[in-house]
């Protein structure tokens, strides 16, 4: 499917791309979970390859982008030109609006717009929305099941230069996302990992790790906790989660483990991505989804709510 104005594209979020919504509730459960503090990056992501068409040194005409950069990129995700907005998160907590483009149908298209998020609180509905400026540049276009297309993308908010994202498109297995461009890892050297604490950890305590690789009997995906009170959350590639509600006696704790020296803060707006996972930190809280299907979980202290219609079990 083509949509080839923001009209269309408007009437294609309305039709259901924007309906998903989180209601699930919060299991309590008291079983540890501290050795998903070691976690490992993607593997077995490969980059899409194919050269762009030339014809007599002009660009084949005309390139579009994806409708959806959160979703799996197949015909379920219309090609539009110049879209006027674009989902971040398939459940509308985040999205880009108000996109004016120059240099669309060049080797770099750019535009101006506004990042609208969601802080969450107490839902996606219901939280306020944040609007900062934002600059988008789509890049590197080529073939892609028989259309030109931008297959690269980059999105800088000023006002949170940490938050830049670098997204390329790649095959997952059997599927195309637009994902961080794939790292390649000398034999026997160690997986990246990547762990943060949210947002003001002193009060707040929210700390997570995220990988890709399952090693050493650790599951691929992502795992956070939060000291007040006490209680982690775990989510593999499938999106389920496993929650550990901690009690007040030293049999009724969670196993949380200790953070490396050095680690980092997400500021509120700041989002990271490893693999198929991607988790971006809210005022006092952190929501992490699996890219390609939306489920996942948003952490706070009063506690873990499943989003996308991920499904929670004891830890």
């Amino acid at each position: 499917m083509i949509v080839s104005d923001a009209n269309e594209l408007t009437q294609v979020a309305a039709r259901g791309i924007l309906r998903i919504r989180c209601c699930a509730a919060t299991m309590r459960v008291r079983r540890p979970a501290g050795r998903w503090l070691a976690l490992w990056a993607l593997a077995g992501l490969s980059a899409l390859s194919a050269a762009p068409s030339v014809v007599f040194g002009a660009l084949p005409q005309p390139i579009y982008f994806f409708t959806d950069t959160a979703n799996v990129i197949n015909s379920q995700n219309p090609l539009v030109i110049r879209p006027s907005s674009f989902l971040m998160f398939q459940d509308g907590s985040w999205f880009i609006q108000d996109l004016h483009w120059s240099g669309w149908g060049t080797r770099a298209a750019h535009a101006s717009g506004i990042s609208n998020a969601s802080n969450d609180i107490p839902n996606v509905a219901q939280g306020k929305r944040i609007k900062t400026p934002a600059e988008v540049t789509l890049s590197n276009p080529g073939r892609f099941e028989g259309h030109e297309v931008y297959r690269c993308f980059t999105l800088t908010l000023p006002s949170h230069p940490s938050s830049a994202q670098h997204l390329c498109l790649q095959r997952s297995g059997s599927e195309y996302l637009l994902l961080p461009p794939a790292r390649k890892v000398a034999p026997g050297a160690a997986q990246t990992t990547l762990s943060f604490y949210g947002p003001r950890p002193n009060s707040s305590g929210i700390f997570c790790a995220m990988g890709a690789d399952a090693v050493a009997g650790a599951s691929a995906g992502v795992y956070c906790y939060s000291l007040n009170p006490q209680r982690t959350v775990q989510m593999g590639v499938a999106g389920a989660l496993k929650v550990c509600i901690g009690g007040t006696s030293s049999t009724d704790l969670c196993d949380i483990g200790n953070p490396g020296e050095g680690t980092p803060t997400l500021a509120a707006g700041e989002q990271k991505s490893v693999g198929g996972f991607r988790c971006r930190a809210e005022q006092a809280a952190v929501k992490c989804t699996v890219i390609k299907t939306g489920k996942g979980f948003l952490i706070a202290s009063d506690g873990v709510t499943p989003l996308g219609g991920a499904t929670t079990a004891r830890a």
